[in-house]
């Protein structure tokens, strides 16, 4: 509860410093749209920022690429011009690992925050840019959205699953994913009916992310039947906490398994590792969440990641992602899409489709065809939007559609990926 208290105090906060800036929001947002009604007119290049950590993490990039390459090479309206209203996507990305070394293992949530500000504070400057994919943290995402709104800039969260982030109603800002209630409830439905816990312990990191995500596998949970013996958190720098001494607060109990909420890769990594270690006489069962679906993990936490079941919302089994799966392994050289690039496939997808539904580039008018659209169907599933840019229907949706999430299980170096459920 005291995180979500601070989590609205640093909205309104970041709202008030957006709306007394020295130059008025309103002339950033005017210009933003005269320029894209004259780039429109003139049919020069639309341009869209695209933010990720991408010398860590490659395959949303690569996901992004790959969409955009398709956007430019099809003739969208059969007179033999490409493009989106028949002009080329233009992309800008900006590397948040290159920007601030160490992006993994920051310490202050305040560094995450004015880094985003200062990463969407460049694109503002910039009147060519109608809107902005990406922010790899939850953090960042809510941070960067006030800026992208108050400076007229369509902005699309993949990622970001805290409830914060759509909880204004802004008009230009669209969550890609299903939130962290939805997450959690799916989860513990996991956990209750199809594995038949009983005992259960949660281990989070301590941000907000991290405590609503727990708060809410706690709450649907228990409805289920599941008992939580006992919660402990973290700092989610690796630096900052010694795991043995909270790893050992769950010594001698006895559970099912642990649902371990982490965001980062590092610490998901040591956490597991140590919970093997100490652990090593009980049999118990890991469950993640969808930050954790990383190769990464599998690789450095070797054997002790066996088991870990993660929810992803791409299934590559889907049947509308056969094209993707096959065009994304012939332009990477055999490499296998995962989830995060999926994600950053759809997202561009979804503003090539806005685009070409409001047949325009300026950002207001798209955001206003998106939030009224009945459904658009991409790799990671159907999307279809409610007023305040959260996805709605995304679990009641058209048949034979990939809807809700998956459940993966780790194997070790995942060699293989087994779906559960």
């Amino acid at each position: 509860m005291l995180a979500k208290k601070l989590g609205y105090i640093l909205l309104y906060s970041l709202v008030l410093t957006v709306t007394s800036c020295t130059q008025p929001y309103q002339v950033s947002y005017e210009q933003r749209e005269k320029h894209a009604e004259i780039a429109q007119a003139k049919k020069t290049d639309i341009v869209v920022g695209v933010v990720w950590p991408y010398t860590a993490q490659s395959s949303f990039i690569n996901g992004v690429n790959l969409a955009v390459q398709e956007i430019n090479n099809k003739d969208f309206d059969n007179d033999g011009i490409k493009g989106v209203l028949n002009r080329q996507l233009k992309t800008i990305v900006v590397d948040e690992l290159g920007i601030k070394p160490g992006y993994f293992s920051r310490k202050q949530r305040n560094v995450d925050q004015q880094l985003a500000r200062q990463i969407a504070s460049t694109f503002t400057r910039n009147p060519e840019v109608v809107a902005v994919v990406g922010h790899a943290m939850p953090t960042e995402a809510i941070a960067a959205s006030v800026t992208y709104q108050y400076h007229g800039i369509l902005y699309f969260a993949p990622v970001a699953t805290n409830l914060l982030l759509t909880q204004p109603g802004f008009k230009l800002v669209f969550r890609l994913i299903p939130p962290n209630q939805e997450q959690a409830s799916q989860l513990a439905g996991y956990c209750a009916l199809t594995k038949n816990y009983k005992n259960m312990v949660i281990l989070h990191e301590r941000t907000a992310y991290g405590e609503e995500l727990a708060d809410s596998f706690n709450e649907t949970a228990a409805a289920l039947g599941i008992k939580i013996i006992h919660r402990q958190s973290f700092f989610k720098n690796k630096e900052q906490v010694n795991f043995k001494s909270i790893i050992a607060d769950f010594q001698g109990k006895t559970f099912d398994a642990i649902f371990l909420v982490s965001s980062e890769d590092q610490t998901s990594v040591e956490v597991i590792k140590t919970a093997r270690k100490m652990l090593n006489n009980v049999s118990f069962d890991l469950v993640g969440t969808h930050f954790m679906n990383l190769p990464s993990i599998g690789q450095e936490a070797g054997g002790a990641a066996d088991g870990l079941v993660v929810p992803t919302v791409f299934n590559s089994a889907f049947n509308l992602a056969g094209n993707f799966v096959k065009n994304y392994k012939m332009i990477y050289n055999g490499e296998e899409p995962d989830a995060w690039a999926a994600q950053g496939y759809d997202s561009i997808k979804l503003l090539a489709h806005g685009m070409q539904e409001a047949g325009s580039s300026v950002p207001m008018m798209v955001a206003t065809t998106l939030r009224y659209m009945r459904t658009w169907i991409g790799v990671t599933g159907v999307h279809a939007f409610a007023e305040n840019g959260e996805e709605k229907d995304r679990f009641n949706a058209l048949e034979g559609a990939h809807i809700p999430y998956s459940f993966y299980t780790l194997a070790h170096r995942r060699t293989k990926q087994d779906l559960v459920h």
